[in-house]
């Protein structure tokens, strides 16, 4: 079976508003209340527990140094997480952020971040944020194939990634996405960018369902090209 593994970046637009509580003293921790807004299952836990956390740093720190002290953290810190790094801009101001999952409760939240703080790490000043954006997180992809061009995340079963020809501009994806939903037999879907880099870039949609099968699959990355190619 072909396997696609590499380093590279997921794009999706997601709303993200200010964590008020347990958090250091003014810094800037955002949330998305929905992770994946295009998607209406019942798959998604809705409890307390946060899905994922962006602390918002005071510059841009590079990525290898992030994850290295990201691991060095988890050997000691009792409670699970998962750090990630990205950007977003927001109220006009371009924001570098860590992105947190698997943290088990908000309560962890300032500890997290202490643990940070004393690895050289700086926050953002706490601001007031609820808005729509355009989020950039790099990540680790691990992928089986499931169909012709079409690739499943052996991480999380739910993740599907399409290869495309070439990466469009966001406003044309969004545009293809909202006609593709309207005419094709599974609706019931969110969908994101991702980029791959390897020894060539493999570009990709990401879409988020349960079980859709390859030949549903099939049908919406053709849809995508089909609609793409008319922009």
């Amino acid at each position: 079976m072909k396997k696609l593994e590499g380093f590279g970046y997921i794009l999706k637009m997601e709303e993200l508003r200010t964590v008020t509580d347990n958090t250091l003293i003014n810094t800037l921790v955002l949330e998305n209340s929905a992770p994946f807004p295009g998607y209406h299952g019942n798959n998604i836990p809705l409890d307390t527990k946060p899905n994922y956390l962006f602390f918002v740093t005071d510059q841009k720190y590079q990525g290898d140094d992030i994850i290295r002290k990201a691991c060095e953290i988890r050997r000691s810190f009792p409670h699970r997480f998962d750090a990630s790094f990205g950007e977003t801009t927001m109220q006009n101001e371009l924001l570098h952020f860590i992105r947190i999952k698997d943290l088990e409760s908000f309560a962890y939240i300032s500890h997290l971040q202490q643990e940070l703080l004393e690895k050289g790490i700086k926050f953002h000043k706490k601001k007031s944020i609820r808005d729509q954006a355009l989020i950039k997180v790099y990540k680790h992809f691990t992928l089986d194939q499931f169909g012709d061009n079409i690739f499943r995340d052996t991480e999380n079963p739910m993740m599907f990634y399409l290869k495309i020809p070439t990466k469009p501009e966001w406003p044309a994806f969004e545009k293809a996405t909202a006609f593709i939903k309207q005419n094709v037999e599974i609706y019931n879907f969110d969908s994101a960018l991702g980029i791959l880099y390897g020894k060539t870039i493999t570009d990709m949609i990401r879409i988020f369902t349960k079980e859709p099968g390859v030949h549903l699959l099939s049908e919406i990355r053709s849809k995508y090209l089909d609609e793409l190619a008319r922009k």
